[in-house]
């Protein structure tokens, strides 16, 4: 049986993925914002809130939210979900656009910094084969690459996957450890 808590919940959820999906991301985030004054320790609002802070392209915004949630929340698959779509933004920030990448790489395949970038941009377009391949072809050229950064990030992706996608992940993690052993 659901209990009267459950059902506000699912509601003000349900309430404000429809305002955000309608477009009105203004309603969706004043809903949860109220819900959270509510009850501050809700276990998604906040992380709700974060992600969708995060998808009207306020970055330094839902990178706030997420820090000033209690840690039983920053510490779930959705927070650290969160946290490693904030840094793939972060990659591409001040990079150059997505084609430019990939003309720079056809004149270069082995240049560091478009390969990383890239992988960041194919992450945040769902292109997840792209961006390890991205990443491996980073690290067979330079396995220490600014401290390793390629493999850092190949790295988060397979903790970000595992579950979801762990024939995948595996097969990859078989290709890393073939380039780094």
């Amino acid at each position: 049986m659901e209990t009267p808590t459950n059902a506000i919940s699912q509601s003000v959820s349900q309430q404000a993925q429809a305002a955000f999906v309608a477009g009105d991301h203004a309603e969706a985030l004043s809903l949860l914002k109220q819900a959270i004054e509510t009850d501050p320790n809700h276990p998604t609002w906040g992380l709700d809130l974060a992600r969708m802070t995060f998808q009207t392209g306020r970055l330094a915004k839902a990178k706030a939210i997420l820090a000033s949630l209690p840690k039983s929340q920053r510490t779930t698959h959705e927070a650290k979900t969160l946290s490693t779509l904030f840094q793939f933004s972060e990659i591409i920030a001040d990079a150059p656009e997505m084609n430019n990448l990939k003309d720079t790489l056809q004149q270069n395949p082995n240049h560091l910094e478009s390969l990383y970038q890239l992988a960041a941009y194919w992450m945040l377009h769902h292109q997840i084969e792209k961006a390890m391949d991205c990443l491996l072809q980073s690290i067979r050229f330079d396995k220490t690459d600014r401290g390793g950064r390629a493999q850092q990030l190949l790295l988060a992706i397979f903790t970000l996957l595992q579950d979801d996608h762990p024939q995948q992940i595996n097969a990859y993690r078989r290709q890393l450890q073939g380039i780094l052993f």
